[in-house]
């Protein structure tokens, strides 16, 4: 418990809430939110193409009755159209009966509808836009072809500059579906601040006081629990809008480059506070005030900061890919398409600070390609078709868990003697579709025995018995590993062969005297003894030193093999 009259003093505070989110009280606050980002924050108005625009908008027409809308494309626009855009759930309801950009829908859709005739979503959102004076609005379903693999394929490629350009992208946040809306009735009570009086001693007068979680963290429920934050595209709109303002159940939330914010929190969030002078030490407060290549969202681990900048790229987007992989997609075959605008921002940073191609991997960096094969999936399965090759985090549903930022700002040691891919790729677009892969390395190869039951608790997983040679099929010495109990965890419970292999990629140093070598583990699917095999699983084996790791090992016959 804190004082309450501390928290009254303090203007991050707000027990000033209107009975809807769409009150009075609440649109003051969001353009104080819009008008400080326009005035006074530099990273959320730079543009490298100022001019850009979507290929298709929605022109907004309030002038007549019914106020209607209609599609044009943006040759039809004047200079200096600001636009802004949506992001949504669409819903359970049968696609048949929504309304959609589809070749049998063009002509009505091009020569105008009835605002009204929308789905409350879409209605509200168009009031929005209205409301800031912008006549031109992108909505995914209605500016994209439904029916057109061709023009979606186009579109999704450009989809980074849709939301880089936007003014501002509205976040349907708390609607499951589009007839759910942005407005939301609620009860003040329910959602400012509660104060409660308490007595410090018994023959005292009681005083007002706050719960600590109330000041610091209570905005958190009210925000992760909503439908949108677990859609898949959501995390890549968020991410590259400039501007992104949430219409919640409960409250509305405020993301920007410069400010994370809601209606009990108006000028940042607690949970963000380290980069804050009063909160934080100076050198993490100078980072933060670095430009970093996206916005911190509000739902995502706090960005851990670097002074290398290419360190920063690589911890970003691993941070990213976290919270990616926890998400839902309607389409499953859109994992990497869904990413693809992120990794292009990656690929452009990363050819500024260093030469080199940076080839882009199905969801992997070439340059840090042995600490991306490390990951581990909790609870995996692998979608009905094909989607990416094994060895790749994208290749599953299910979150994952990447590398840590320890990993990845500690020297590691390559237990491999070669390491390399290659992807076949869809239309030639390097971060979207791919239709196969294939990893060629050349290392210790060994054979597993694993014992136990599958504990799935924290991953599926078993204990590691013993390894085996795979010539001899003799048991080999392993003193030194078996009291670290090894563990290998699978990436789905249906991938749990007899016969598994493992070939060590890298040696990490965690502490002193403590070493840990991530290794894939495999299974043959090659025929006529073709050295080819697929990612099933990964294995973390504990050593005590750098010689030990090696001598353990050298037991071991060096293979070249393919996993696909």
């Amino acid at each position: 418990m804190v004082p309450a009259s501390e928290a009254k003093h303090d203007k991050n505070v707000s027990f000033d809430i209107g009975a809807t989110t769409n009150s009075r009280k609440t649109w003051e606050l969001v353009d104080k939110w819009v008008n400080n980002c326009l005035a006074n924050h530099q990273h959320c108005n730079y543009s490298e193409s100022p001019n850009f625009l979507p290929s298709r908008l929605l022109a907004i027409d309030n002038t007549g009755q019914p106020k209607s809308f209609r599609l044009i494309t943006s040759s039809e626009c004047p200079i200096n159209t600001r636009y802004m855009t949506l992001s949504h759930c669409w819903g359970a309801k049968p696609i048949e009966r929504k309304l959609r950009l589809l070749k049998s829908t063009f002509k009505q859709l091009r020569d105008g509808l009835p605002i009204d005739g929308l789905p409350k979503t879409f209605r509200e959102a168009v009031a929005v836009t209205t409301r800031f004076n912008i006549k031109f609005f992108w909505i995914d379903c209605l500016c994209i072809y439904q029916d057109s693999p061709e023009d979606w394929r186009v579109e999704a490629s450009t989809m980074q500059q849709v939301y880089r350009h936007s003014f501002l992208n509205i976040s349907a946040l708390g609607a499951s579906n589009d007839d759910e809306g942005l407005f939301h009735e609620r009860n003040p009570a329910h959602i400012a601040p509660t104060i409660v009086q308490l007595k410090r001693k018994r023959d005292c007068e009681p005083e007002p006081y706050l719960f600590v979680l109330e000041k610091y963290g209570a905005w958190r429920l009210t925000f992760e629990m909503e439908p949108i934050v677990k859609r898949g595209w959501v995390i890549q709109e968020r991410l590259l809008s400039p501007r992104v303002l949430h219409f919640g159940r409960k409250q509305l939330f405020w993301e920007c480059r410069q400010q994370n914010a809601c209606e009990i929190h108006p000028e940042y969030v607690y949970h963000f506070a380290n980069v804050h002078e009063h909160h934080g030490d100076r050198e993490n407060l100078e980072k933060a005030k670095k430009p970093h290549l996206w916005k911190q969202l509000l739902d995502v681990q706090q960005r851990v900061l670097v002074d290398d900048p290419y360190q920063q790229l690589f911890i970003d987007w691993n941070t990213v890919l976290h919270a990616y992989s926890a998400c839902v997609l309607s389409v499953s075959n859109d994992k990497l398409v869904a990413l693809s605008g992120l990794a292009n921002d990656i690929k452009h940073a990363l050819g500024t600070l260093r030469p080199g191609p940076h080839r882009y991997l199905a969801g992997l960096w070439e340059e840090r390609l042995q600490e991306g094969l490390c990951w581990c999936v909790y609870s995996g399965s692998r979608p009905a078709s094909y989607r990416a090759p094994s060895w790749s985090w994208a290749s599953l549903d299910g979150k994952i868990v990447v590398e840590s930022i320890t990993s990845l700002t500690t020297e590691s040691i390559s237990l491999l003697e070669e390491c390399n891919a290659e992807t076949d790729v869809l239309d030639g677009q390097e971060t979207g579709q791919v239709t196969g892969g294939r990893l060629f390395a050349k290392g210790s190869w060994t054979m597993v025995r694993v014992c136990g039951e599958i504990d799935d608790r924290h991953g599926i997983q078993r204990q590691l018995q013993h390894f085996v040679h795979p010539v001899t099929r003799e048991k080999a010495e392993s003193e030194n590993v078996s009291r670290w109990h090894p563990t290998a965890f699978y990436d789905t419970r249906d991938e749990t062969p007899d016969e598994m292999f493992c070939v060590p990629i890298r040696l990490l140093p965690l502490e002193k005297d403590l070493l840990v070598v991530s290794a894939l583990l495999l299974a043959r699917t090659g025929e006529n003894n073709e050295e080819i095999y697929r990612r099933i699983g990964i294995i973390y084996v504990y050593f005590e030193s750098t010689e030990i790791v090696r001598e353990f090992f050298a037991q071991f016959p060096m293979k070249s093999l393919v996993v696909v």
